[in-house]
C-alpha cells in the first residue's frame, strides 16, 4: 500500500504533483458548496487537546511546523525523521515548538525499533519524550495487513503503556482489519484514498463510505475510537492520484464526523508540493479546515441527544451542540443527483418561543419559518455529495 513504501530516513519531496483544481475561489469552497473562511467519551487514552477536536495533517516530524499549523492544524500525525531511535534531542524540540503554537503531535515509534522488534530501545525512547506538553501520544504503525505482525506490535504497545498514559495510534489502509489487530493501540485510524487521475469527480465516494463505514462499526464493536485519514495529496504511487476537489474534500471529512470519527487527519503535507500543490492548500485544505474548527468543539461530545435534524432520503444528518446553547447541523447527501430539500430542525427542549434565532447555511444567514419546536429552512440545494452546514445561534 502507499504509506508502507515510505521509508522516513530523510525528508521526502516530490518535486511536482500534477491535478486539476476545482473551480474554488480563494478562502471559499465553490458556489456549490459555498464558505465562509472564518461519541467521545473523555478518557484518560483520550485527553482532551488544547486545540479541541483533532484535525490536521500528516507532516515529517522535524520540520518547521509552523506552516502545518497556519493551515489549520491542530494534531499533526508526525512520521520520525530517525529510524534508529535517535535525535530525541532535537524531538523534544520539536514537540515544544509544535505545543506552543497550540497544537499537539502524535509521534511515530522509529520504524528501526520495530523491524526487528528492541522493546529496551522503544521504552528509552518513550521515556526521552513522553513529559513534553506537545506529544499527544504515539504512532506505532502504519497500515499493518500481515497478522504475523501483531505479537511484535502487542509487545510494543505494551512498553510503551508500561511508561505512558498517552494514546498509542496505528493507522489501518483499504481493507485493513482493526479488530484483528486489537490490543495494539488506543485510537485506529481508518484511510481510504479513491480520488484518481482520469475518474470523474465522486467516482470514489462509494468505497470511501465503505471504509468509513466500516471503521464506525469496528470502534463500536472494540469500544474504540477512531479517526479518518483523508486524501490530501496527488502523484504517482501505486496509483496516479489527484487531489481531491473541493466538495469531495469537504465531503470525506463531514461524512467521517457523521459517521462517529474522533478525529481527522489529512495525507499529507510534504506530498502536497509545488505551485499547485499551495494553491491547493490555500483554496480547499484551509476553509474547510477552519470550519472545523470552528464547529470542532461541538463534536467530542457527539451527536444531540435533544435536537434532531431531518432532510429526506439520500441525505445523512446529525446535530451537535455547544453548552452555551449553540447549534451545528451537519448535513451530506451521500448519493449522486441533485434536489431541493426542506431542512428541519427540531430543538425539542432547548426551543424558546421568544427567541429570534439566527441560522446560518454554510456561513451566511438564511430564512425559516417556525412550527412548534422545529425550525424549517426551505428550498435548500443538495447536488451530487453536497455538504450543507447549519449554524444556529443560542438565545439568552
Amino acid at each position: 500500500m502507499l504509506k508502507n513504501r515510505l521509508r522516513v530516513i530523510q525528508p521526502i519531496f516530490l518535486a511536482f504533483l500534477f491535478f486539476t483544481l476545482s473551480s474554488c475561489k480563494k478562502g471559499t469552497l465553490s458556489s456549490d458548496n459555498k464558505l465562509n473562511s472564518g461519541s467521545l467519551k473523555k478518557t484518560a487514552a483520550m485527553p482532551l487537546l488544547n486545540c479541541r477536536f483533532p484535525f490536521g495533517w500528516y507532516v515529517i516530524g522535524i520540520e518547521d511546523p509552523a506552516a502545518a499549523i497556519s493551515d489549520g492544524s491542530n494534531l499533526l500525525m508526525a512520521y520520525s525523521y530517525w529510524s534508529d531511535g535517535g535525535g530525541t534531542t532535537e524531538i523534544n524540540q520539536y514537540l515544544t515548538n509544535v505545543n506552543n503554537r497550540g497544537a499537539k503531535a502524535v509521534y511515530e515509534i522509529p520504524r528501526g525499533l520495530m523491524e526487528p522488534l528492541n522493546i529496551t530501545a522503544i521504552k528509552t525512547f518513550v521515556n526521552a519524550i513522553n513529559a513534553n506538553p506537545g506529544l499527544y501520544g504515539y504512532y506505532l504503525k502504519d497500515e499493518p495487513y500481515d497478522p504475523a505482525l501483531l505479537a511484535d506490535m502487542k509487545a510494543a504497545y505494551n512498553a510503551i503503556k508500561s511508561i505512558s498514559v498517552k494514546p498509542v495510534l496505528v493507522t489501518f489502509g483499504s481493507g485493513g482489519d482493526p479488530i484483528a489487530f486489537a490490543g495494539t493501540y488506543d485510537i485506529f485510524t481508518q484511510d481510504e484514498y479513491r480520488c484518481n487521475v482520469g475518474e470523474a469527480e465522486f467516482t470514489g465516494m462509494p468505497k470511501y463510505m465503505s471504509s468509513m463505514d466500516y471503521a464506525s462499526q469496528a470502534s463500536g464493536t472494540l469500544g474504540k475510537p477512531w479517526w479518518a485519514v483523508t486524501q490530501a495529496f496527488a502523484g504517482q504511487f501505486d496509483r496516479n492520484y489527484r487531489l481531491p476537489t473541493c466538495k469531495e474534500h469537504r465531503f470525506n471529512v463531514y461524512y467521517a464526523i457523521l459517521k462517529g470519527a474522533n478525529g481527522i487527519s489529512n495525507w499529507g503535507r510534504p506530498w502536497c508540493t509545488g505551485q499547485a500543490g499551495a494553491d491547493w492548500i490555500t483554496n480547499v485544505f484551509k476553509p474547510v479546515a477552519a470550519e472545523v474548527n470552528r464547529d470542532g468543539d461541538m463534536f467530542p461530545n457527539g451527536p444531540s441527544t435533544v435536537v434532531t435534524v431531518s432532510v429526506g432520503a439520500g441525505v445523512l444528518c446529525k446535530a451537535f451542540e455547544r453548552s452555551n446553547g449553540e447549534i451545528s447541523a451537519v448535513t451530506a447527501r451521500i448519493t449522486t443527483g441533485t434536489t431541493k430539500n426542506t431542512v428541519t430542525i427540531d430543538l425539542g427542549s432547548k426551543f424558546k418561543s421568544t427567541c429570534n434565532y439566527v441560522v446560518k447555511l454554510n456561513g451566511s444567514s438564511v430564512s425559516y419559518t417556525k412550527s412548534g419546536t422545529s425550525l424549517s429552512i426551505m428550498n435548500v440545494q443538495y447536488t451530487s455529495y453536497k455538504v450543507n452546514l447549519f449554524q444556529i445561534s443560542s438565545c439568552p
